[in-house]
C-alpha cells in the first residue's frame, strides 16, 4: 500500500468514526427530548390536578422503543427485544414473565416503568 491508499484509508476511517457518533449522539438526543416532553406534559397535569402527576422517568413498556428501554438499569439489547417480543402488557407483573427479566432485575425496574 502506498501513503496515499493510507491516508486514504484514515480519513474514512475517521468518517466513519464521526457518523457512528452523530448517530449515537443523535438517539440521545431523541431520548432525552422525549423524557422532557413527558415532564412537561406531568406537569401540566399536575397544574390541574390535586394528585401528583408521575415522575418523568416512567418508560411506557407497551410503547417504548429499544433504544428507551435500554436507558433502564440492567436492561441491554437483547432483554430490550424480549420486552418488545412479550407486548402487549396488562399489568407490571408479567415483566417477571419475559426471559432475562430476574427478581432483581424486575425489582430495579419496575420503579421507571408504567403501562
Amino acid at each position: 500500500m502506498n501513503l496515499n491508499t493510507l491516508l486514504l484509508l484514515g480519513a474514512i476511517w475517521i468518517l466513519w468514526t464521526i457518523y457512528v457518533n452523530s448517530k449515537e449522539n443523535l438517539e440521545r438526543q431523541h431520548h432525552i427530548q422525549s423524557l422532557l416532553e413527558k415532564l412537561q406534559h406531568n406537569q401540566q397535569q399536575s397544574d390541574g390536578e390535586a394528585g401528583p402527576a408521575k415522575p418523568a422517568e416512567f418508560i411506557n413498556l407497551n410503547t417504548a422503543n429499544k433504544a428507551l428501554l435500554q436507558s433502564l438499569p440492567r436492561i441491554g439489547a437483547i432483554s430490550a427485544e424480549h420486552i418488545i417480543d412479550a407486548r402487549p402488557f396488562t399489568s407490571l407483573e408479567q415483566l417477571r414473565e419475559v426471559s432475562g427479566i430476574t427478581h432483581s432485575v424486575f425489582k430495579e425496574i419496575k420503579k421507571h416503568v408504567s403501562l
